[in-house]
């Protein structure tokens, strides 16, 4: 019988209880899509397109700009398609075959398709606020330095730099949402 690791008693120093063996220190996110439980993962990466979708509906109702806005705010719906893609198609990352080129192409679509529509979006923000249109930005600016820099991450920590990176868009979500939602409330 073997018994579960605990924090100190891991080679890896992690316990992750729902998949056996993974680090995410070491593993990114698309390793747990080889595994049983990846309908975990795969429900939270379409819960995840689900907020892009949602963001891009709700800032083409404010209608806050020109054709940058509408553009911006097309490519989130562009988003929200591709995170369902690399969600579907997850399961093939790291393998050879027409999957793995299909997530790999994603994965490139979703850091130019965060980089632009943050950007673009940021310039219709400045009508609500300057500290919004220098959210939006930040994000966009913070996330095209960051990104491209995971392809050059030591194994060894590719999991924990691909959660920090991350991190940079569920901020961007979390604070459109939390101006959605204030801006519902006052109309």
């Amino acid at each position: 019988m073997r018994l579960p690791c605990s924090w100190r008693g891991c080679g890896s120093g992690w316990d992750d209880r729902s998949v056996d063996g993974y680090n995410p220190v070491t593993q990114t996110i698309s390793a747990l899509a080889i595994t049983e439980k990846a309908w975990i993962q795969d429900t939270g990466l379409d819960l995840f397109a689900a907020s892009f979708f949602a963001c891009a509906a709700g800032l083409l109702i404010m209608r806050l700009g020109d054709l940058k806005w509408k553009i911006g705010a097309a490519m989130l719906l562009l988003l929200a398609v591709d995170i369902l893609l690399i969600a579907e198609h997850n399961q093939y990352a790291g393998r050879e075959g027409v999957g793995a080129a299909i997530h790999i192409y994603c994965v490139y679509a979703l850091g130019i398709l965060f980089t632009l529509a943050p950007g673009l979006i940021a310039f219709g923000l400045r009508q609500v606020g300057k500290s919004w249109y220098r959210f939006s930005l930040g994000c966009a600016i913070a996330w095209v330095m960051f990104a491209p820099l995971f392809f050059f991450t030591p194994n060894a920590w590719n999991g924990a730099y691909e959660r920090f990176v991350a991190a940079i868009m569920i901020t961007w979500v979390a604070g459109v949402s939390w101006l959605l939602l204030q801006t519902g409330r006052k109309s």
